[in-house]
């Protein structure tokens, strides 16, 4: 349709939008009026923002959308009009058309609100004069539209339904004439590049270019990744704007950066030729959860690094994000594990150090570019952008919650870019990552000089593993004492025995010497004994011997007195046998009871030496212990013997 007369218009009194909002509402129009939609936005009497508009970017689409005329005016792009975004792919671009018929221009309009120009419910409902509870409505039947029109895994710059559904409805780069020429169908399968490289699959594109898996014939069973750009570029001007992911890749060299192989162009597009990397992006890696400390330490570091050694060579990145990231794995170690390697890539947006081109993603831009993404004044983009892009890329990897206000987040464009801007960016929520508030307050300031270098970033990164260095001094201290306490129990434990086994000791011995008196009190006992009897007998046959001299006797007599006699001999000869018995019972004792002498110190000593082991164990060994003198028992028994 025609643009609304602007002939009796005024010039704008109210405040004019600009920045990402402008764009907003420009792409809104050229949908519907093409080239004249540059002159409608000029030609609008802005106004204040009124007191019961939601947001100022309600009221501006509001306004617009009264300056556009009645509704019923309003004509949607035909199918082949190159005010659509066209995608590269044609199966793509049929399945955006299909999903556009699936509704009419009012449902139409909320979708483009809402997935377009990032406008909640309750906007959309100011702007349309609607209610906000039918247009969650088709919100909602439109997600689950998409899904049966695009499948899980849409083709989208994004690779997401929500991205899809923008793509749907985005419109062409700028009016009709400054529309790019369509760009080149993907290559096909078996398709080479400069005679050497041979496609063998389509891996994925982003905004400019689309990646493929290829085999480099030149260098036997070598696989690389082939990017071509998906526009055709003529001026030196588009030229050298093409080459500037050249020129940054090839300017540096870090195992943490994409290397730059080989490149050229085929039919006026740029190709190039890097290492095929297997394994997954930190996005993908986060969708199973957030890292440990100590894998975020291992990534970060060498990401830092890398960016460190980018920065050296005067290129600033401008995109960091999670899907920037590559987490390639290498070979399998000897355990079976796969070491990975943190690569950044995706150059396509990179800069020297003094170019002031801006792009990049809003979600982690930096402040003072998301400034002036938004048109204020803020200061010159530098390496500490990066920086500050990488911390928040860490800040969502540790942080769950922080990642889900990160993707689930439905502020619009012009409202997320005033809030970085302008706002601190918000801290980890969880409990355990309090400690890191202060670090993340520095690499996260608005002010750039605040920040630090990526050199002394990757530095500072040693501090998230401090509370597992504090963990493991807290088990070391409480090792040290489990131990220092388990020692000193088995040294009271060891001089409670020494001292147990002293006592027993001590009441063996007692008991030895109590029988070794006995013994040698009864041998006194049968020696006097002994001797008394003697004397007796000896008194007897001297009596016996004056009787016969004195008495006259005659032959019998005298034999039978000597018979008499020797009875008695042999009754005192049958006594001493029995006290020689009795003597050798004695013996016999004597001698069990210095073997039980001589084994209970064995045993004392044997018991003794494990328990002053345990008691000092890094103390060398002791001395054996020495033979025990010969006990009194066996000097008593020498004394016997000789008896």
């Amino acid at each position: 349709m025609a643009p609304p007369s602007t002939a009796a218009r005024s010039k704008p009194s109210g405040p004019v939008p600009s920045g990402a909002l402008r764009r907003g509402l420009l792409h809104y129009a050229l949908l519907r009026i093409g080239s004249a939609a540059d002159a409608l936005l000029d030609a609008i009497d802005w106004q204040p923002t009124a007191a019961e508009a939601p947001s100022t970017e309600a009221d501006a689409f509001r306004q617009l959308r009264e300056g556009l005329g009645p509704q019923a005016d309003w004509v949607w792009p035909s199918p082949d009009s190159p005010t659509w975004f066209r995608p590269p792919h044609a199966e793509y671009a049929t399945q955006l058309q299909r999903f556009r018929e699936l509704w009419d221009d009012r449902e139409s309009e909320i979708l483009e609100l809402h997935f377009g120009r990032m406008l909640e419910p309750a906007e959309i409902g100011y702007v349309m004069g609607l209610d906000a509870a039918s247009i969650a409505s088709v919100i909602e039947r439109a997600r689950q539209q998409a899904e049966a029109t695009f499948g899980r895994t849409p083709p989208s710059r994004s690779s997401d339904m929500a991205g899809a559904i923008l793509e749907a409805y985005a419109p062409g780069l700028g009016t009709r004439e400054s529309l790019p020429s369509t760009p080149a169908e993907p290559l096909a399968v078996g398709a080479m590049v400069d005679q050497r490289y041979q496609v063998e699959s389509y891996i994925g594109g982003g905004a400019h270019a689309d990646v493929y898996r290829a085999r480099d014939r030149y260098v036997h069973n070598h696989i690389v990744a082939l990017k071509v750009a998906r526009e055709r570029v003529s001026s030196e001007a588009e030229q050298e704007h093409a080459l500037r992911e050249i020129r940054c890749l090839a300017s540096v060299f870090h195992p943490s950066i994409a290397q730059l192989k080989d490149h050229g162009w085929l039919d006026g597009r740029l190709w190039m030729v890097m290492p095929l990397y297997e394994g997954e992006t930190l996005a993908e890696r986060l969708e199973r959860g957030p890292l440990g400390r100590e894998e975020a330490t291992q990534i970060f570091v060498a990401l830092a690094e890398g960016l460190s050694a980018i920065h050296a060579a005067g290129v600033r990145h401008q995109d960091v994000k999670p899907e920037n990231v590559m987490l390639a794995e290498l070979g399998r170690t000897g355990g079976g594990e796969r070491p990975v390697l943190p690569v950044l890539i995706d150059f396509g947006v990179a800069v020297s150090g003094d170019e002031r081109f801006l792009a990049g993603t809003p979600d982690y831009a930096a402040p003072e570019i998301a400034a002036r993404a938004g048109g204020a004044e803020a200061p010159a983009p530098s390496d500490r952008s990066d920086v500050f892009s990488l911390a928040l890329c860490l800040r969502d990897a540790l942080s769950p919650e922080c990642r889900a206000m990160t993707e689930l987040s439905n502020e619009s464009l012009e409202t997320l870019l005033r809030r970085r801007a302008t706002q601190p960016s918000e801290l980890p929520p969880e409990k355990q990552l309090r400690d890191l508030d202060e670090r993340f307050q520095r690499w996260l300031a608005l002010d750039p000089e605040q920040r630090p270098t990526a050199s002394a970033f990757a530095d500072e990164l040693d501090v998230l593993l401090e509370p597992e260095r504090r963990r493991v001094r807290r088990r070391r201290r409480l090792r040290w004492g489990a131990n220092a306490a388990l020692i000193s129990a088995l040294i009271v434990a060891s001089v409670a025995w020494n001292l147990h086994q002293r006592a027993e000791t001590h009441r063996a011995r007692a008991q030895v010497e109590r029988e070794r008196a006995s013994q040698a009190s009864r041998r006194a006992e049968l020696a006097e004994g002994e001797l008394e009897e003697e004397s007796r007998l000896r008194q007897q046959l001297e009596r016996r011997v004056q009787d016969l001299a004195n008495s006259g006797y005659s032959r019998e007599e005298l034999l039978q007195q000597l018979a008499e006699a020797q009875g008695t001999i042999a009754d005192l000869e049958l006594d001493v046998r029995r006290q020689t018995i009795e003597s050798n019972r004695l013996r016999r004792s004597n001698d069990q009871l210095e073997e039980a002498y001589r084994r209970l110190r064995e045993d004392s000593a044997m018991r003794a030496r494990p328990a002053a082991r345990a008691a000092a164990p890094s103390a060398p060994a002791e001395a054996e212990p020495s033979a025990p003198e010969a006990p009194p028992a066996q000097v008593a028994a020498g004394t016997e013997a000789t008896e």
